[in-house]
């Protein structure tokens, strides 16, 4: 008799523990990779009115603290990457293309400043940081963009055809008034300014290749190369005005 009132007893507590086990199981929403993409390109495409896809989920940079990682791309510009980071919880993504959008805005300002100094045959890209700036709208003006967001810093590349037999003293000059140039159109962020002198057909790369060779870590490596450049140059801007004096710009020539 008290056997059986113990079995029935056991019986009752385990039906008890399985009831319980089984409603946290049902309450436990548990996230998957594919809720993540599915949470990042969903508001990609609600913030920026364009189609999405994934280059990358995880292994990346991450400015964020218990977030997945991603790494994303417009269907229309496959190779401009950019970083996203969804909160564990899906609760708020965070990206970053909207410096994509500002470094294209800048490059079609800065391209003209260049050809006026430099000749018809160069070309502009930049690259911001990867930090989560803010913005007002889309359609915000690039200088009043870096402006809002002081802290942001870039990449400027300035991509010369030729220059076998360049002038160094000459060339000084012209790189020189491309800063001051910088500092009079209120671009005052901090920045760093390379002038690549390419050799043979780089010159028609350069958009093709660009970002890759950003997001591999590569552009620097792969333009130090002395069998792609005939030379190169460069200058910062810290603190609102020129870190480099002529003379510094002029020793910063490689060969």
């Amino acid at each position: 008799m008290i056997k059986s009132k113990i079995s029935a007893l056991y019986k009752i507590v385990g039906i008890i523990l399985m009831m319980v086990l089984g409603s946290s199981f049902v309450g436990c929403n548990i996230t998957s990779d594919n809720d993540y993409k599915k949470a990042a390109l969903e508001t990609l495409e609600e913030r920026y009115g364009e189609e999405f896809d994934i280059k990358q989920l995880g292994g990346t940079f991450g400015a964020l603290n218990k977030t997945k990682k991603l790494v994303c791309y417009p269907v229309s510009s496959p190779d401009k990457f950019f970083y996203v980071e969804v909160e564990k919880d899906l609760s708020e993504v965070h990206d970053n293309y909207i410096n994509r959008i500002m470094e294209e805005k800048l490059n079609e300002m800065l391209t003209p400043i260049a050809k006026d100094l430099f000749g018809e045959k160069v070309k502009i890209q930049s690259f911001f940081d990867n930090q989560y700036n803010e913005y007002d709208s889309l359609d915000m003006n690039v200088v009043d963009f870096m402006n809002r967001n002081d802290s942001c810093s870039y990449v400027l590349d300035i991509f010369i055809d030729g220059g076998e037999n360049i002038d160094k003293a000459q060339e000084t000059e012209k790189i020189s008034m491309f800063g001051q140039k910088l500092l009079e159109n209120n671009m005052l962020n901090r920045n760093s300014v390379n002038i690549w002198y390419l050799k043979g057909d780089e010159f028609s790369k350069v958009e093709d290749k660009y970002y890759d060779l950003t997001f591999n870590g590569e552009d620097v490596k792969y333009y130090l190369n002395e069998d792609k450049i005939y030379n190169t140059a460069w200058f910062k801007i810290v603190d609102k005005k020129m870190s480099h004096t002529i003379e510094d710009i002029i020793n910063s020539f490689k060969y």
